[in-house]
């Protein structure tokens, strides 16, 4: 999110929203505000490392020099998703230059979204969703007011439509079908407990039930009939009802990693007339580009014992990838490992080379976070 920085004396003491902010609507979170605290954490490295002891930068240059350009076999470059045109154009002329492959990931992953949005629109990126316009969402287990990608700009729109008064006297519906209590479903109007492995059924039955009575020229979609009897087919029914009661101003999510389920859920909203008003392909977030697939390639090649070098770019998947075990014993193989952490953590410690980055209040860059938004 974008934020304004309180100093004293150059030194950054608070860190408050950005009223200006068409991205994060002058809103921050508990996590933003208490990340200038990293800035004066104790545990930052001073000074890069060569083979766990303290080093000099030209030490480490001439190390990586005299390792980078000795094989043939692949280098990969792994980070979270980049939004930073800059920085993104610099490290493709660097994989361009050394045989490498750039590999973006998320810690929560996004992957089964992205995909499907790439099979039905042809851009692998996160639809801008606007909470202000729906008057009824369904969330599947999705937290949007809690723990989603931009769930600061989403409270402030969902809040928009809560308010009741004299003027206003209608405020949205919220349907929340999910397995553990959130944020998202502690504000729902209904909340609907279920299992996470009854998820798909559930949508792909929103699907059958407005596609019977809304009408499309796609097909019905077949699941196991003896499933049937788990779903809350009344709340279900009482959800569809008002969806199409308020077509083009409605909206469904869902939180499923699965592109075949985010692709019906695309289908419902198309159905639905929701693109165009409350969903936005013309300004699309850039803040998740995380690739499951080619991650695990990168697993596979660490396992084959293809990779040369590998550099890790801020990014720590060795503890928030879910393939940890199986990078942890491929980097044993690999000849140069790097990593730009600012301190040592469960992956710069295994690695030979720890190039520390400074943090990012004291350094500058742009950034892109949805499409054609600069700072």
């Amino acid at each position: 999110c974008s934020v304004v920085v309180k100093t004293r004396e150059g030194r950054p003491i608070k860190i408050d929203g950005n009223d200006f902010s068409k991205v994060s609507a002058g809103c921050t979170s508990s996590q933003v505000e208490s990340s200038v605290l990293t800035l004066y954490d104790k545990q930052r490295l001073q000074f890069p490392m060569l083979n766990n002891k303290q080093s000099s930068w030209s030490e480490v240059d001439k190390y990586v020099k005299s390792k980078i350009n000795s094989s043939s076999k692949k280098t990969y470059v792994i980070s979270n998703s980049l939004c930073s045109p800059s920085t993104t154009e610099v490290v493709n002329k660097f994989c361009k230059k050394y045989n490498g492959k750039h590999v973006q990931y998320d810690s929560v992953s996004y992957n089964g979204m992205l995909d499907a949005n790439l099979d039905h629109y042809g851009i692998r990126k996160l639809p801008y969703y606007d909470f202000s316009k729906a008057k009824i969402i369904v969330s599947f287990g999705y937290d949007f007011l809690g723990s989603s990608f931009n769930h600061n700009l989403f409270n402030k729109q969902f809040t928009t439509q809560r308010v009741v008064n004299r003027d206003n006297r209608e405020m949205s519906r919220l349907y929340t079908f999910e397995s553990n209590l959130s944020l998202t479903g502690a504000n729902s109007d209904h909340r609907i407990p279920i299992k996470t492995s009854h998820s798909k059924i559930y949508i792909a039955e929103l699907w059958n039930i407005l596609n019977s009575k809304i009408g499309s020229s796609r097909d019905y979609i077949n699941y196991n009939k003896s499933k049937k009897s788990i779903i809350n087919l009344d709340m279900l029914n009482k959800a569809a009802e008002d969806l199409i009661k308020n077509l083009g101003s409605s909206l469904v999510i869902s939180s499923s990693n699965d592109k075949s389920t985010q692709s019906i859920v695309i289908m419902i909203n198309e159905l639905l007339r929701s693109y165009g008003k409350t969903i936005d392909l013309n300004k699309c977030y850039n803040i998740r580009k995380g690739d499951d697939n080619k991650m695990v390639q990168f697993v596979s090649d660490l396992e084959k014992k293809s990779v040369h070098g590998v550099i890790f770019m801020n990014s720590n998947p060795v503890y928030d990838h879910y393939l940890s075990s199986r990078i942890r014993k491929g980097l044993d193989s690999v000849p140069l490992k790097i990593s730009t952490s600012d301190r040592i953590d469960e992956t710069s410690v295994l690695c030979d080379v720890i190039a520390p980055d400074s943090h990012f209040l004291e350094s500058w860059n742009d950034y892109e976070p949805i499409d054609n938004h600069f700072s």
